[in-house]
């Protein structure tokens, strides 16, 4: 009897030390599992301005700073800046490519600016010379897109998906495969990202369709399908209305109430239109070329776009925000006298005025993303024809030189230099001189204490989360 007491307090004991002493592997999973749990519900959260203005920066840009570039268009009054391009190969093109070339400081401290004055930063996959439709795993290409926003310290990303055809077809896809590309593309973005990043798509306007219905995107209903699969993880949706005819989206009622009035070719597509398919308002952003000469038609002066964003508010109860293709680094009063004309509001206070110490990133290769170019727009479309959109438009310029069979960037004068073998023409920053050296150029450093525009933007709301190391006591 004794033996047998002695017996189980022995067992007993073994008992409460495996329950005080749990081997280390099975610890380490539990504590993989708290901090995952953390991880995903709780890192940096990014709150979306309101209303939005956004705009896009492509290779326009001060290639020896392209932070002071970043800076320079917040401080002229936008809150949402789109880094373009990334290419859903993994390839970096224009001013994502500087901006990949800045240190980890210099892209930390830029961005603590940016968020100060209540706006965020995004980089754009896509664009008009992409072909996203060849990849075969959508999944893995926004797992990666949402990797890199990470390792670059970005706000989040957005899907500029461009050239379907008819019936929403992407490449060789159907329109219904199309639409199931993109969720797929969306969904390793966000499973990437959790709800601490913002995910925004630029869609055309026709490229919006009531789901069974016979409009330009099919059955389908091309991103009216996406959002009724996926709109949960899409934060906005910065709608292209330009480059599909002359009169299409150009007045309120065109843009936001009826756009068959005035485009025949593509009825159904204005805001109040495209909400009736099931996608609200407050996601459904009106994007406009910032100059007339930034697309082939569809601008409408910053006065009667306000008109109209006045009536669509009165109205409607739309106040979604703005969004401009493209962003002049060298002319930086035209975008703030735009967006200012548009939203009169009373601005909140810009960015300070210190910059980050420019890095002059080293790029591997001279950017191989040229200006896209002008499209012709095509003749009046016959009723019986679906014309597909038409894609963002970068304008051509004609350089004094040509490039031949080089390959690199060469100075054209003192403040313009060429990138070859795109050959197209670019100027160096304010108050920086252009100097050759062998196949490439030094602009120099431009000056940080040009005028300090003000933003309008609301604050952004960052949560920090302090993840403590838990200990379990033996």
């Amino acid at each position: 009897k004794n033996k047998k007491n002695k017996k189980k307090k022995k067992n007993k004991k073994k008992k409460n030390k495996i329950y005080n002493n749990p081997p280390s592997n099975m610890l380490g999973k539990i504590t993989a599992v708290l901090l995952l749990a953390l991880y995903t519900c709780c890192v940096s959260s990014v709150t979306i301005p309101s209303p939005v203005k956004a705009i896009y920066i492509d290779w326009k840009i001060n290639y020896n700073s392209p932070q002071q570039s970043v800076l320079n268009a917040v401080n002229s009054g936008y809150n949402v800046i789109v880094l373009s391009f990334y290419f859903a190969d993994g390839s970096l093109h224009d001013v994502v490519q500087y901006w990949a070339g800045l240190t980890q400081d210099v892209q930390k401290a830029t961005m603590q600016q940016v968020h100060a004055a209540g706006a965020i930063v995004i980089v754009s996959l896509g664009g008009g010379t992409d072909d996203p439709w060849s990849q075969t795993d959508p999944y893995t290409v926004g797992k990666n897109v949402a990797k890199w926003v990470q390792a670059n310290n970005l706000d989040g990303v957005d899907f500029d998906l461009e050239g379907q055809a008819a019936g929403f077809k992407g490449g060789s896809m159907t329109g219904d495969q199309t639409v199931t590309f993109i969720v797929n593309l969306t969904k390793g973005a966000r499973d990437q990202l959790g709800a601490g990043y913002v995910i925004t798509h630029a869609p055309q306007g026709p490229h919006f369709g009531p789901v069974g219905g016979n409009l330009w995107p099919g059955s389908s209903g091309g991103y009216s399908g996406v959002h009724k699969q996926i709109g949960s993880s899409i934060d906005l949706y910065l709608v292209q209305f330009y480059n599909q005819g002359s009169s299409c989206y150009v007045d309120y009622n065109g843009l936001f109430v009826n756009s068959g009035t005035s485009c025949s070719v593509f009825p159904g597509t204005s805001i109040k239109e495209i909400s009736s398919y099931g996608i609200p308002y407050s996601k459904l952003v009106v994007g406009k070329p910032l100059l007339s000469g930034d697309g082939s038609n569809g601008w409408m002066s910053a006065s009667d776009l306000r008109s109209a964003f006045v009536q669509a508010n009165t109205n409607l109860g739309w106040n979604t925000g703005l969004m401009n293709w493209q962003y002049d680094d060298n002319n930086q009063a035209n975008a703030k006298t735009y967006v200012s004309t548009v939203y009169p509001s009373s601005p909140s206070p810009s960015p300070s005025t210190p910059s980050p110490s420019p890095s002059t990133p080293k790029p591997t290769s001279t950017p191989t993303s040229t200006p896209k170019p002008t499209n012709t727009p095509t003749s009046t479309p016959k009723p019986t024809s679906a014309p597909s959109p038409s894609p963002t438009v970068k304008p051509t310029s004609s350089p004094s030189v040509t490039c031949g069979d080089k390959s690199g960037m060469y100075c054209v004068d003192s403040t313009h230099y060429l990138n070859c073998p795109s050959n197209i023409q670019q100027s160096c920053a304010a108050g920086t001189v252009c100097q050759q050296a062998g196949s490439s150029i030094q602009c120099g450093f431009p000056s940080q204490t040009g005028e300090q525009g003000q933003s309008t933007a609301n604050t952004v709301v960052v949560s920090v989360v302090i993840v403590a190391v838990v200990s379990v006591l033996a």
